[in-house]
């Protein structure tokens, strides 16, 4: 087992209008409907799955270690940034 985890937050907070400028010069690279910020969280979801089922079952981190309870909430909070964040572009 690793003594410390280095991790690097790859989901950058943007504020809502940078996100829309995004999407006008992307066409369209941010979720258009609901179903697609479904998709998008739902995605989002299963490599927050994959990251945390990493840490217990090959790093062998119990659930209740710092580091896998640490990296639970940080990538719930940035869910939760991400899908407000594309409601909002739905507004």
């Amino acid at each position: 087992m690793q003594e410390r985890l280095t991790t690097t937050c790859l989901l950058k907070e943007a504020p809502v209008n940078e996100l829309m400028a995004v999407q006008e010069e992307s066409g369209s690279a941010l979720p258009v409907d609901i179903f697609q910020v479904a998709e998008l969280v739902a995605g989002y979801m299963d490599c927050m799955e994959e990251a945390l089922r990493y840490l217990q079952e090959v790093e062998e981190y119990p659930e209740e270690h710092p580091a896998v309870q640490g990296l639970r909430s940080h990538l719930d909070r940035s869910r939760q940034k991400l899908m407000d964040q594309a409601l909002m572009l739905q507004a």
